[in-house]
């Protein structure tokens, strides 16, 4: 019976797993201690458990007295509505002990009825039964349950739980809350909460023994779970891990163990959900291989603003997704919940009564119950030898009751004893969702007398609902609660004075500090808003940095920005002496995280490195000031401000030398050489980057690893550029194979992109074609929009070419376009000169001078000059093939060519010389056709190939031939 850890007796059932005991499908409140001793009891029915076997399982190593246990005893018969004379569940043995007497229900039986209360919802819980019914038989779905506060999502979707939270094909049921305290800044904080739930339902094993196949870097997260898996989640996560992935690893692993046993994913008040877990909450309804996975969510859609509202929209709309829209309680439903509760009522019909009170809760389910529940707590419903009836009359209660439930709330609150109150406003402090021992740290009470109290008050139904218990890291064992609405929460809040509000939140801040010492990354968020609430500023901005850094650590990149910026607002609360290098502190991860989420090109980016390098000149050290000019170098360099790169790679290198060391001038070598390339200085371009690949990264230096492959990559392009195409190809190869090694998706569709490009140029369609499927791949899997960008032009540039130049010719346009609106300009005139050329391959000459035109004005205005000779050869074929000007067309020639030679770049020397032997051989000039083409192909080495050197001899060889034929050419017998 040990490994039992739900039991159901009469109309009871008691879950171990979330600490409760339930009745009717409601949380019938219980102190820790009194459900330890029930569960005592039912792992041994029908058995005498002696005294002492009690002291030794419900207070273990302490010593308490008799009457300790006696009042354990009380409380689980009071709960059970037990007599200790007559008893039906719990018998006692004078003297021994007790043994819990009543006949257990088989865990297979039929479960017991939820809520038996609940009214109006009926066709909501079909709708429920029928997803549900759907994922047993493999079809995911995922439902969407709105409505107005306090209308009874909640109610529902619980009673919809408790219907089949029982029995042996009872789904798993993992529940995750989104919590108004925290907001955007928690990331995954309901998916989290409700994985932990998952890990009890499935079992630890089984959970970490799945995740760890299928999910690390979720199960890094956990940290209590992470302990129990075989290697370090450094080790088993392979390489960068993105938002992309994240999310696929988790809809892999939730499918592993969803052909165990279906699982029911509840995510509560998604309208206070962080930005990540709605990005998650759309990747799983958007799948479509089959899974027994149900999603629920519910959410307020006055509240459902901006992101979320965009998501339900768009998941209905493709039908990956239902809507369960709530609405009112008619006065019908009202009377008929008033008969359920209350029977058939003396002196006053229930129509009348049910009216009464839709009139004045608008048929909102939470408010009517509110006014109920008053009505019986005020003595106005009375019961009287198990009958009830109304009191006093209908224009009596009306000059009573408040005409809003948040008056009722205030009212309610001041009919407590002032202890009670006291009690009840440091809960709402804490939160919606508490625990006892938070509420006594901010009261500086004994924890157990405080659970004794919250207890008493959620038995009462005051305010409060019981919840499983909380167990904080430092051992603190103490029973969960929360209000038992958010709009009871806010209502008691909001009557705290600032004051004592401050007070409070310090002192919990600092107890629950000193709880999860060692752990605090867990709870990094909860401290940050409590530590600012405290005013305690450099308390919270450790916290907001912790915070950002586990965020940016599970990739959830808007919530660590987030906290970051949090942080930035509390710099100027702090001591002069102190803040530069605490806004210093926070800007640098600033910039990285902002790199990711708004592109390297956003003009934020730009603004944040700027001021810490301005920074660091006061207050940083060297290492800061290397991060800095990391960040300036990417900005400029995606943005093709080649100006600002060359500047911060040149400071980089410096900086290396300054300190000797060895990595960072490998990393500025590598930087300065692909600036170089950019700015045309192809000899300078390749004596850093062959430096920068001097040695293999060391075993062990993720960085260096993920550095060589782009260096190798540039290089490639750097030697084709410089006439040697085939020590272009051999450095391709190298490229890939230092990207399988590097663990990193980055790195990979970096080379993958640059390596397609040589191949491109070479003329090797046929291997460029499935690396740029492989770059795509990548791309669209973890997100990496630029090269995704870079994929789907290279991918329309093959299409073109193989004889699909519309298509083609419009997927290289949208891909331009899209680099274009995320401020990226580094490569855009290179695939402007590539639209340019299909785009004359396909007659649109049109389409051709549009590319020509963006090009060269993107090359006048950038300083990116490698790809210049380009532009006027470009135009020089435009002009030719309007077939209006050759003189012009001649001088364009002429212009690339000197330009190509000037920047010592035989592979692009060599084009601009084929389109002028073209055009002499067309005006009848052979030999200064055969002169320019022959000194052009005489740069590259005798056995060189690719499609431009082919092309040329070609074309040398028919020249060669025509000179021959038409008159003795004292050219002939050169070669």
């Amino acid at each position: 019976m040990r490994g039992i850890h739900r039991w159901r007796f009469g109309p009871f059932d008691v879950d171990v797993t979330e600490h409760r005991l339930l009745k009717h499908g409601r949380v019938v409140p219980m102190t820790h201690k009194a459900f330890s001793l029930l569960v005592s009891l039912l792992h041994r029915p029908g058995e005498l458990v002696s005294k002492a076997d009690l002291f030794e399982q419900v207070w273990p190593g302490v010593v308490v007295t008799d009457a300790a246990l006696s009042r354990a005893v009380h409380e689980v018969r009071s709960a059970l509505g037990d007599s200790a004379s007559e008893p039906t569940y719990i018998a006692t043995a004078h003297g021994l002990g007790f043994r819990f007497i009543a006949p257990l229900v088989d865990e297979g039986a039929a479960p017991s009825a939820a809520s038996r209360w609940l009214v109006g919802r009926e066709a909501g819980l079909e709708r429920l039964d029928a997803a549900l019914a759907a994922v047993r038989l493999g079809q995911r779905r995922t439902v969407l349950v709105s409505g107005e506060p306090g209308i009874g999502k909640t109610a529902l979707v619980e009673a919809f739980v408790a219907r089949h939270a029982s029995g042996h094909a009872a789904p798993w049921i993992a529940q995750g809350r989104c919590i108004e305290h925290y907001g955007a800044g928690e990331a995954h904080l309901p998916v989290l909460e409700a994985l932990e739930q998952l890990a009890q339902r499935a079992g630890p094993a089984a959970f970490v023994d799945t995740f760890e196949r299928y999910a690390p870097s979720w199960l890094s997260q956990l940290p209590w779970l992470a302990r129990k898996a075989r290697v370090g989640a450094s080790e088993r996560t392979d390489g960068e891990t993105t938002p992309q992935r994240m999310s696929r690893e988790l809809a892999h692993a939730l499918d592993m163990l969803s052909l165990r046993t279906p699982i029911m994913l509840w995510l509560e008040d998604l309208h206070w959900s962080d930005p990540s877990s709605l990005e998650l909450v759309a990747f799983l309804a958007g799948r479509r291989d089959p899974a027994r996975l149900l999603l629920i969510a519910s959410f307020r859609p006055a509240e459902a603003i901006g992101a979320l509202h965009e998501l339900a929209l768009r998941l209905v709309q493709r039908q990956q997704a239902e809507e369960l829209a709530l609405r009112v309680l008619s006065p019908r439903e009202l009377a008929r919940y008033l008969a359920l509760r209350f029977g058939s009522a003396d002196r006053m019909p229930l129509d009348d009564l049910a009216a009464f009170i839709h009139r004045r809760s608008e048929g909102n389910a939470l408010f009517a119950v509110s006014i109920i529940d008053e009505l019986v707590r005020g003595g106005e419903l009375v019961e009287e030898q198990g009958r009830w009836r109304l009191a006093t009359g209908l224009p009596d209660l009306s000059e009573r009751l408040p005409d809003s439930l948040r008056r009722l709330v205030h009212q309610q609150l001041e009919q407590l004893a002032p202890d009670d109150r006291r009690l009840v406003e440091a809960a709402a402090v804490v939160g919606a969702h508490f625990s006892a021992a938070a509420v006594a740290a901010a009261l500086q009470a004994d924890a157990t007398d405080t659970e004794e109290r919250c207890t008493t008050l959620a038995r009462q139904g005051r305010l409060l609902e019981q919840q499983p218990v909380v167990v904080w890291p430092d051992g603190t064992a103490h029973t969960g609660f929360r209000f038992l609405h958010a709009l009871h929460w806010q209502g008691v809040q909001e009557r705290v004075p600032e004051g004592r509000r401050t007070e409070w939140q310090r002192r919990i801040a600092y107890r629950l500090e000193q709880a999860y010492d060692g752990q605090s990354t867990t709870v990094a968020g909860e401290l940050a808003l409590r530590f600012e609430a405290a005013r305690e500023v450099e308390c919270s901005l450790r916290y907001r940095r912790i915070a950002a850094s586990a965020a940016l650590g599970r990739c959830a990149y808007p919530e660590g920005i987030e906290q970051l910026r949090r942080g930035l607002a509390l710099v100027p609360a702090l001591p002069l002496e102190r803040r530069e290098r605490e806004e210093l502190d926070l800007l640098l991860p600033l910039g990285a995280a902002l790199m990711v989420a708004a592109g390297y090109a956003a003009v934020e980016v730009g603004t944040v490195y700027d001021r810490a390098l301005a920074l660091c000149a006061s207050c940083g050290g060297p290492q800061d000031l290397m991060r800095a000019l990391r960040g300036q170098w990417n900005v400029a360099i995606i943005r093709s401000d080649m100006p600002t790169a060359r500047a911060a790679a040149e400071r980089l290198l410096a900086q290396a030398h300054a300190l000797d060391d060895e990595r960072m001038r490998v990393d500025a070598h590598s930087k300065l050489g692909q600036t170089c390339l950019h700015q045309g200085e192809l000899q300078a371009a390749r004596l850093h980057l062959e430096r920068s690949l001097e040695a293999p990264p060391a075993a062990g230096d993720r960085a260096a690893a993920r550095m060589a492959p782009r260096a190798a990559a540039y290089l490639a392009w750097a030697y084709w550029s410089g006439g040697e195409p085939r020590r272009a190809a051999e450095t391709c190869a190298r490229a890939l194979a230092l990207a399988e090694h590097a663990d990193s998706p980055h790195s990979k569709a970096f080379a993958l992109g640059y390596v397609a490009w040589v191949h491109v140029q070479r003329g090797e369609l046929a291997i460029a074609q499935p690396l740029v499927t492989e770059q795509l791949r990548l791309a669209r899997d973890y997100g990496l929009l630029y090269w995704q960008q870079v994929g789907e032009h290279l991918a329309g540039h093959i299409q073109a070419k193989q004889g699909a130049p519309a298509a083609g010719i419009a997927l290289m346009r949208e891909a331009i376009d899209s680099m274009q609106a995320t401020g990226g300009k580094v490569g855009v005139p290179y695939l402007f000169c590539m639209l340019t050329e299909a785009a004359l391959a396909s007659g649109d000459l049109d389409q051709a001078r549009a590319a020509m035109g963006a090009a060269a004005a993107l090359s006048q205005s950038s300083g990116n000059a490698l790809y210049a000779p380009e532009v006027p050869r470009l135009l020089g074929l435009i002009a030719q093939a309007d077939g209006a000007d050759l003189a012009a067309a001649r001088r364009q020639f002429e212009h690339a060519l000197a330009i190509a030679n000037r920047q010592g770049s035989p592979a692009l020397a060599l084009r601009a010389a084929f389109c002028l032997a073209r055009l002499f051989a067309q005006q009848g000039d052979l030999a200064a056709a055969i002169t320019g083409l022959r000194a052009a192909r005489n740069a590259f080495p005798a056995d060189a190939d690719g499609e431009d050197v082919t092309q040329a001899d070609a074309l040398l060889s028919e020249l060669e031939s025509r000179a021959q034929a038409s008159t003795p050419s004292p050219l002939a017998g050169q070669r």
